[in-house]
């Protein structure tokens, strides 16, 4: 296996036009992929789809 074959790159952007080129490009080529979007909810920042139960557990550790 090369290091192509085993890499993952991780895109971050606010071009949604780039975010669908990507993602057209992928399921044309038959690549695995996966994309997350982000919004921005009364000041804190959340996954689109993401209801509150689906969260993921968060204590805040003893001091």
């Amino acid at each position: 296996m090369t290091a192509a074959g085993a890499a993952q790159i991780v895109t971050v952007s606010h071009s949604r036009r780039l975010v669908d080129d990507l993602r057209e490009h992928a399921e044309q080529s038959g690549v695995d992929h996966q994309a997350v979007e982000l919004t921005t909810e009364f000041g804190q920042t959340a996954m689109v789809g993401q209801r509150l139960l689906d969260e993921p557990s968060w204590h805040w550790p003893s001091r």
